[in-house]
């Protein structure tokens, strides 16, 4: 069995529904909906009506804790030797979900990496994640499979909702979900990886992505979301600086050189961010080939990071 973990905060209804109707009936499955605290009695009404209509839903109902809480609660509630987590406003496509489990049935992987699509919230305009991988692929460990496709795209994307996981991988690693803390798949997904053993990639586009959701949590902007940028940086150096293998601990800061850079144009646009972490944080931008990584490593090298960073703000107004 596949327990689906499906965390919801005041999801439209009409998103939701699409969502869990997309997986409700897929065979051998749990359906895990982890409310948090929904305010909007519409959906609280919806979750405990699927619960009632079908025997594979496990409805949970908790005070409001954030996105890292929810899933982990899913995963304490989970009974299915894989788990997967979807978010309440997307939503599978039709009958890739059986071909994914016949290959989860004939290699019994500690993960499964599938395909997924952006969908425009308002066009509908789709866009691939990534580079779409055409190919079946496998590999021995999780960290081979991140060399592997860190080399493919070096800007590879940590949603945790791109995976399969086995619940003995979170059993055997004890790895969570950061509690209170924005881009949670980042500081997760390359550890989860890292500790796998046998890892897959399939070509199937399994998920639909909606983005520029305007009630989605990382489309509204605050402070604490530019700090835990940097926070999830500082974590992530921490846990490379452990890695004995030079290409994967390259490739990987490469990579979360971005979040870096992120963080940073937050604070070259004046957001108010604690700038011991952007200190402390900034080595980073030597892994960056961005021209922003490239300048900014330059003048706050010269200047320092307060001068450095007034000298590329007038840059930027030229």
């Amino acid at each position: 069995m596949i327990s689906v973990v499906i965390p919801v905060y005041n999801t439209k209804t009409d998103l939701m529904q699409q969502c869990v109707d997309s997986v409700v009936c897929c065979s051998d499955i749990e359906l895990i909906i982890v409310n948090d605290g929904s305010t909007d009695m519409g959906v609280v009404q919806m979750c405990e009506s699927y619960a009632i209509q079908y025997d594979n839903i496990q409805y949970v109902s908790q005070t409001n804790s954030g996105p890292s809480v929810t899933r982990n609660n899913g995963i304490a509630k989970a009974r299915g030797e894989y788990i997967i987590f979807l978010d309440s406003d997307d939503w599978w496509n039709s009958g890739v979900f059986e071909r994914i489990c016949k290959v989860l049935n004939k290699w019994h992987p500690d993960v499964l990496v599938f395909q997924a699509e952006k969908v425009e919230f308002t066009t509908g305009e789709r866009l691939p994640i990534g580079k779409v991988s055409s190919d079946f692929q496998q590999w021995s460990s999780g960290k081979e499979a991140l060399k592997s496709l860190l080399a493919e795209d070096l800007y590879f994307e940590w949603y945790a909702w791109k995976y399969v996981f086995s619940k003995n991988l979170f059993e055997r690693t004890n790895l969570r979900f950061e509690k209170g803390l924005y881009y949670e798949d980042v500081d997760l997904i390359p550890r989860l990886l890292y500790n796998a053993e046998m890892t897959i990639c399939v070509p199937d586009v399994l998920l639909n992505y909606r983005f520029h959701n305007p009630t989605s949590i990382l489309n509204t902007p605050n402070v604490k979301k530019s700090n835990d940028k940097l926070l999830v940086v500082i974590r992530m150096m921490d846990f490379c600086s452990k890695i004995d293998d030079t290409i994967l601990k390259k490739q990987l800061l490469h990579n979360l050189s971005q979040l870096f850079l992120s963080a940073y144009g937050d604070y070259i646009n004046d957001v108010p961010i604690d700038v011991t972490m952007l200190k402390r944080s900034f080595g980073i931008t030597k892994y960056s080939e961005e021209r922003l990584g490239k300048v900014s490593r330059i003048c706050c090298g010269l200047l320092g990071l307060q001068n450095g960073t007034k000298l590329i703000r007038k840059l930027l107004k030229k």
